[in-house]
């Protein structure tokens, strides 16, 4: 017969059962990864894109106040990986304590692609020392000043805020598009998953199957929310062209192989479900 659990064991089982679909083996070694950039905290090169008279020009945009800072892009992260989880918690196939147990994991699996993205992007800003479209202006203080050239011809800054300066050599590739593009595809995959692909599907009328192809569209809403999140990265001079498709191309490379790693690991859990009960059946 039934035998009810209490609420301290069915939490200890739902616990157990997210915990079996996280990914540990790679989630830990990007966290500590985290830590160490975090606590090294480097600088971009000088020496790897020399500011000179020859460059001078390339350099010399205004500087704009952000349309999506920082905090507004990881707003915008933390949101599709939340969301990427409750449509699955919600909409996906399976008795509901597994699919908010899957649900968890895709939490870490939008988190890990997100880190993995901006840990990339930000060696490669390190390496590349690209200067950003307006590192005249934080570099010299104004974009209509003249620069002096050192001795070897790279322009003396005069401007004595290493943290400004040092940000203003992070051009490529643009952290936001990366980031931005990497958590908006993923919820985009994550709504046309659940949505259109999942093979199990409880019977439907035509009306609802209707409704259902015809939120095609809106689940490519994340995505382009994310692309237009790129665009603004020229708008407000903070990024050059190349640095926009270079960090998005990075940011949609990951989250495909992420997406891909995620369904493969879906997959492996329905075919293991279904090899079991198969045998339950058999057994009876």
């Amino acid at each position: 017969g039934f035998v009810p659990q209490n609420s301290s064991s069915a939490t200890m089982s739902w616990l157990t059962n997210a915990l079996k679909h996280v990914p540990w083996l790679s989630f830990i070694p990007v966290v500590v990864i985290i830590i160490a950039i975090t606590v090294a905290d480097p600088s971009a090169s000088t020496s790897n894109w020399p500011y000179t008279k020859l460059n001078e020009n390339e350099f010399s945009l205004t500087k704009l106040p952000e349309s999506v800072p920082v905090s507004g892009l990881w707003v915008f992260a933390m949101l599709c990986a939340v969301l990427s989880a409750a449509l699955f918690a919600l909409l996906g196939p399976g008795a509901q304590a597994e699919r908010i147990a899957f649900a968890v994991a895709i939490l870490v699996y939008v988190f890990e692609a997100a880190t993995v993205t901006g840990i990339f992007t930000e060696w490669v800003k390190i390496t590349a020392a690209e200067p950003r479209p307006d590192f005249k202006e934080r570099c010299l203080g104004d974009v209509n000043a003249v620069g002096q050239p050192a001795a070897d011809g790279t322009i003396i800054c005069t401007s004595t805020d290493s943290t400004l300066l040092d940000n203003g050599r992070k051009s490529f590739p643009s952290g936001h598009s990366s980031v931005a593009a990497c958590v908006g595809l993923f919820l985009t995959l994550v709504s046309l998953w659940v949505v259109l692909w999942l093979p199990e599907r409880r019977a439907e009328t035509t009306l609802v199957h209707q409704l259902r192809e015809g939120m095609f569209l809106t689940c490519l809403v994340p995505l382009l929310v994310g692309l237009g999140i790129c665009v603004t990265r020229v708008i407000d001079h903070r990024h050059h062209p190349v640095d926009i498709v270079g960090g998005a191309l990075w940011g949609i490379l990951v989250t495909s192989l992420y997406f891909a790693r995620l369904v493969q690991a879906y997959h492996c859990r329905y075919a293991k479900d279904n090899a079991s009960k198969s045998n339950s059946n058999n057994n009876n």
